[in-house]
């Protein structure tokens, strides 16, 4: 452990933020204090009581940062910012950063409805957020048949001539050729914030009253619009009615954790009613307690969302609640109070919301021990059928692609415990080979991989179990070459041997073609990993030819351009085949006239 007591003495005893560094510079943990002194110092004292998540980050900390605040409040802010923007390895991260959707009012003149992930300060109006996409869309969908309000992208600010097909459906009252005030299309759109804010029962009750009104004027069209407008709503009310609670808003907060893992449900309560739940899974946790984990939550899921409820209760206490109360407050523009309840209705949401994460986090640990059985089996039956003396864990499986047979690369995919390991993925553009050759191109990609690994390059340190060559015994041959030249003799290779319609039928190895059994589990494996590894060249190769990186002798010849380049590539096969050929040969290919052939056929005497 490196010794920072003399930098310990000069940081200060107030509230602040302090980032560890790792032997590259790199941030791998953000944290908040109320005194950055006992803080920091407690970091490297008394090393042996610390948990075993703090004894990890201790042994990889080669320095550290620290940013005085001026209040607790201003720390928090300052760490969800630094979390969010430096992903540091040892805090703890929710797994996916999920953007969810919400309503938007815009803030045009005549404004409308839009399903939105991001917010932004255009002086729109948002509502939610909504956990489901669904419920987003259906509720859009209703209120744009109830309040005729526009649906159109027009620009509100031009006159136009005739208006859409919206209007004559009866379904917007047409701004966009005046045929309304815009005071009267601000009633609709007030109606509409008004359900979005309250919900059903308050608006179903102002329209009943209007209904009546309008009735009572004998303006019965108006009153039956008005009508349809209240059976709309009653019919999503409906579709979202349950039990109805005691409190009017609130999010209920648990969580559950087992080994390096955790889940937290939310139940989101509005307008009364458990309107919907969500999931949320923490990885890599290390030891986390159960409290930390709803901290960290509470910063990272409220840090993100603009709709904070006035109500969160939460199924334990955690460090600094005051703090976050204030953080949330602000944020909020009106009191925010985090409470863990003790009985009553609340107890009972909090005790239901920690069944669900208790179920959740079981459920995937058990399909994931399943998951790892059935892939283990899958391994150690490749093992057997090629005779191996040790169970291939890690498998790496190349493929070399060329389009139009022009221009090759070459891709490696990594399997281990056959999962894919994309974050191990690499690839090759050859370099050696100027002309199409799938041999010498894999002999190419497997040397240089393996020097890589022989020189400890970072990346390529760790050699495969298994090589798989998505070809037979050419590949394996060209493959083995490679090996050998390198003194990696040792390393078990095989190949992926098709039928006449190029479909995977056997694996070759060591001079044996051994058939596979098309129904079992070990066929659908190789059959996904030579998949996997030809759409990741296939799309390593369109990416270099969108980005023109790649160039051939044939752009120096007047009158070839892309097109015609192309054309003979396409009809010859290679730059080679096309050096060799003569005029006539050459004004056989679509696009080449005699001019163009003889051109080419005098660069190319040039430079023989």
């Amino acid at each position: 452990m490196r010794d920072f007591s003399e930098i310990l003495k000069t940081v200060p005893k107030k509230p602040g933020v302090y980032t560890m560094k790792d032997d590259a510079g790199r941030i791998i943990y953000v944290g908040k204090a109320k005194n950055l002194k006992n803080r920091l110092t407690s970091y490297f004292t008394a090393i042996d009581s610390h948990d075993a998540k703090t004894k990890i980050l201790v042994k990889h900390i080669y320095g550290f940062d620290y940013v005085v605040t001026s209040t607790e409040k201003e720390a928090l802010i300052l760490e969800n910012n630094q979390i969010k923007k430096h992903k540091p390895k040892y805090n703890i991260r929710l797994k996916d950063d999920k953007t969810y959707p919400y309503i938007k009012i815009t803030s045009e003149k005549f404004p409308k409805l839009e399903k939105v992930r991001k917010i932004k300060s255009d002086g729109a109006s948002y509502y939610g957020p909504y956990t489901s996409a669904l419920n987003v869309n259906r509720t859009i969908d209703v209120l744009n048949r109830i309040f005729p309000i526009r649906k159109c992208s027009r620009d509100m600010n031009k006159l136009y001539n005739k208006p859409c097909l919206y209007y004559h459906m009866g379904s917007c009252l047409a701004p966009c050729i005046k045929k309304t005030e815009q005071s009267a299309y601000g009633e609709a759109v007030e109606e509409i914030s008004e359900f979005l804010k309250k919900g059903s029962s308050e608006i179903i009750a102002v329209l009943t009253d209007k209904m009546k009104t309008e009735a009572q004027k004998l303006n019965f069209e108006r009153a039956g619009v008005i009508r349809d407008q209240i059976e709309s709503l009653q019919a999503l009310k409906e579709r979202q009615n349950m039990s109805k609670l005691k409190t009017a808003e609130m999010d209920v907060i648990s969580a559950y954790t087992n080994g390096d893992k955790a889940y937290v449900v939310v139940f989101f309560v509005r307008n009364n009613v458990l309107y919907e739940s969500e999931k949320y899974l923490f990885e890599n946790l290390n030891s986390d307690t159960v409290d930390k984990i709803v901290e960290q939550f509470i910063l990272q899921f409220y840090g993100a969302t603009a709709y904070i409820p006035s109500d969160i209760e939460v199924m334990c206490d955690f460090e600094g609640m005051d703090v976050f109360e204030e953080f949330l407050s602000d944020k909020k523009s009106s009191k925010v109070k985090i409470r863990v309840p003790k009985r009553g209705e609340k107890k009972q949401l909090i005790d239901l919301a920690e069944k669900n994460a208790t179920m959740y986090l079981e459920k995937l640990l058990t399909d994931k021990d399943k998951r790892r059985a059935e892939n283990m089996a899958i391994i150690s039956a490749l093992k057997e059928l090629i005779g191996l003396e040790k169970t291939p864990r890690r498998i790496e499986i190349y493929d070399i692609s060329n389009i139009m047979g022009t221009f090759s690369v070459g891709s490696m995919v990594v399997y281990v415990d056959a999962e894919k390991k994309p974050s191990e993925y690499r690839k090759f553009k050859i370099k050696s080979v100027g002309h199409i050759d799938d041999y010498a191109s894999i002999m190419e990609v497997i040397f240089r991989r393996h020097k890589r690994g022989v020189d400890e390059s970072a990346g390529f340190e760790v050699f495969a179990d298994l090589l798989v060559i998505d070809g037979g015994k050419g590949h394996v041959i060209a493959a083995r070459d490679s090996l050998n030249a390198l003194g990696l003799n040792h390393l078990e290779v095989i190949g992926l041997v098709k039928d006449d319609k190029h479909r995977t039928r056997a694996v070759y190895h060591d001079g044996k073609v051994i058939e596979l059994d098309k129904h079992s589990e070990l066929f659908r494996f190789l059959s996904n990993m030579q998949e996997e590894v030809h759409r990741f060249a296939i799309n390593y190769h369109r990416s270099l030819r969108n980005k023109g990186m790649f160039s051939s002798v044939l752009d120096d010849i007047e009158g070839v351009g892309k097109k015609r380049k192309a054309e003979l590539l396409q009809h010859f096969g290679s730059v080679d085949a096309i050096k060799n050929a003569g005029v006539y040969e050459l004004e056989q290919v679509d696009g080449i006239n005699s001019k163009v052939a003889e051109s080419i056929v005098e660069y190319f005497s040039k430079t023989k």
